[in-house]
């Protein structure tokens, strides 16, 4: 037995050697490199994304709407993403200004500015004097949709901008677009020098209940149909006295601003709006006509919220999210205008392509037209 053992293993000895020595491989298997294991992308957690931002606008005229916004988003996001409101009367002036001293406070900072102040800034021009925020704000959703600046007055005899010479008017907020867009008004109506413009720390419509004034500048919103509407301030106004009525800015008058101020006209603005006869009326809850002819105003005052283009994606998807799914919270908050708004809280005269990537994919998620592509598609379906 032990011999034929011996036997095996010196058979088995020299069948390696031999092996060897005719190249054969090494009988000790090379090592494989270890294979990495793929780790997946994790899916983010809703639950785990949280944010507070500074709204920084006039609670006066925007106050009711506005809250009624932080209302919807914060019950959508169970209280994740939370509004805090800061009262400024102008926050064209005052949101450079704080952003200047603060610039880290961007990303948690949102704001009222229109169009014609965000078109402005993009073409280099400080238009309130108080500087120009960079990189170029985005836009959300907007508190007073689809607006133009228009004049209203409370004497019958005022139709159009032609008309105001030899009277009063309140030029609109001090620091803001509108003062600016009423002269631009007044000077291609020929009636520059003729017509008292009476600056006020009130606001418009308070000059006009108070008979400081004969017209004052202002904004409709939802414009370009009989849905259109006016603040709070002149409603009241005009259902206590029913002596208010729009002041025509004729599309030619419109035309020559344009030609005048070739700035504005590079960012598209100063674009005449159709405000039709009847308008306002309802809205107003009023019983005579407001508008008492077809009527144009120059379009780009919306009332509308921008942010940092650096705003986390997710952030803002899921603000806008909430804020559109809890829409129908408007017919409570403010129902003066909840039908228009909740169909047309993206209507603002700037491309899509102005928005948040984060809330145009909201939008588009939820079926809800916004920006000037959807104002034209709107206003083609009426």
């Amino acid at each position: 037995m032990k011999l034929r053992s011996a036997i095996l293993l010196g058979a088995l000895a020299v069948a390696a050697l031999a092996a060897a020595a005719c190249g054969g491989s090494d009988p000790t298997p090379t090592p494989r490199p270890a294979q990495a294991t793929a780790v997946p992308t994790p899916t983010p957690d809703p639950s785990a994304v949280s944010a507070t931002f500074n709204v920084v606008l006039s609670m006066g005229p925007f106050g009711v709407v506005s809250v009624g916004i932080r209302d919807m988003i914060e019950t959508g996001t169970n209280g994740r993403i939370k509004l805090e409101h800061q009262d400024e009367p102008n926050a064209a002036v005052a949101v450079p200004q704080l952003l200047a001293r603060n610039p880290e406070e961007y990303e948690r900072t949102m704001f009222y500015i229109n169009e014609e102040t965000r078109g402005l800034w993009a073409q280099g021009v400080d238009v309130s004097g108080s500087g120009i925020i960079k990189p170029d704000p985005v836009a959300l959703y907007a508190i007073y949709p689809a607006a133009c600046t228009t004049i209203v007055t409370i004497d019958p005899d005022i139709r159009t901008v032609a008309d105001l010479a030899g009277k009063r008017i309140h030029p609109g907020t001090q620091g803001s677009v509108l003062p600016i867009i009423t002269d631009f008004a007044i000077e291609a109506a020929g009636v520059k020098g003729q017509v008292n413009v009476v600056p006020s720390a009130k606001q418009s419509y308070e000059a006009l209940a108070d008979r400081e004034v004969d017209a004052g500048t202002t904004g409709i919103v939802f414009g370009g149909a009989a849905g259109s509407a006016l603040t709070p301030g002149f409603n009241r106004l005009a259902q206590t006295t029913n002596e208010l009525w729009l002041v025509d800015i004729p599309t030619d008058i419109l035309d020559k601003s344009r030609a005048a101020n070739p700035a504005w006209d590079a960012a598209g603005l100063l674009q005449p709006l159709p405000v039709p006869r009847g308008a306002i009326r309802g809205s107003a809850r009023v019983d005579y006509d407001i508008v008492r002819a077809d009527s144009f105003c120059p379009a780009g005052i919306s009332v509308m919220l921008w942010t940092s283009p650096d705003v986390e994606d997710e952030i803002i998807y899921q603000m806008m999210t909430a804020l559109l799914e809890n829409r129908d919270m408007a017919d409570e908050s403010f129902p003066f205008i909840a039908a228009p708004w909740k169909e047309r809280l993206g209507h603002v005269f700037v491309s899509q392509d102005a928005f948040h990537p984060a809330a145009a994919r909201a939008y588009e998620e939820a079926g809800v037209t916004y920006g000037k592509e959807g104002v034209d598609e709107w206003i083609s379906q009426q």
